[in-house]
């Protein structure tokens, strides 16, 4: 073997090697970023999953908050009718024995 061959094939080595050595810190660079993103990924997932969850929650406080507004309505509502039903029935009852006042409410009502 002569001098130059052994001189290319020690100058591939050091190419090789040096290629080698790129591809490692390339992959190493590589394998960091894919580190890196899934940190991101898992982070920002747990902020979309809290931000779902705080929604939720404030959207069951407002069904709660009008539900409770309908419920107050409803029986005071009812309480009006209670009242009423019993304003016509005393209108009525009343009315059997001619009073005029009770004969007037009953009209307006």
């Amino acid at each position: 073997v002569d001098s130059l061959d052994l001189n290319i094939c020690k100058s591939n080595i050091r190419h090789w090697s040096q290629q080698r050595r790129e591809k490692k810190e390339y992959a190493d660079r590589l394998e960091a970023k894919l580190q890196y993103l899934s940190k991101e990924l898992a982070r920002k997932r747990e902020q979309v999953e809290q931000r779902e969850a705080n929604i939720r929650i404030e959207q069951e406080k407002a069904k709660k908050e009008r539900d409770s507004r309908t419920r107050e309505k409803q029986e005071k509502l009812r309480a009006q009718n209670q009242q009423i039903q019993s304003m016509v029935e005393e209108i009525l009852y009343s009315r059997s024995s001619g009073d005029d006042k009770n004969r007037r409410r009953l009209e307006y009502l």
